[in-house]
């Protein structure tokens, strides 16, 4: 594999990592407040879609490796 193979293969893992972002920060804005955390359940304040960063990106990270149409 030369310097072009290796650069070639870096950029395709960028731009999927891009779209995985890209995929993901989308699902997030779809999602409405329920006035319970959308990860643990937990009661929030009217306008919060989760209880804390850790909620959040447990979240994320599920609906990155799994998205919902």
């Amino acid at each position: 594999m030369d310097e072009v193979d290796r650069a070639n293969d870096l950029v395709e893992t960028m731009a999927q990592a891009a779209v995985a972002a890209i995929s993901t920060a989308a699902q997030t804005r779809r999602t409405k407040p329920t006035g319970l955390c959308l990860w643990c359940g937990h009661i929030v304040t009217a306008h919060a879609r989760w209880c804390d960063a850790e909620c959040r990106d447990e979240w994320e990270y599920a609906h990155e490796r799994n998205p919902q149409p």
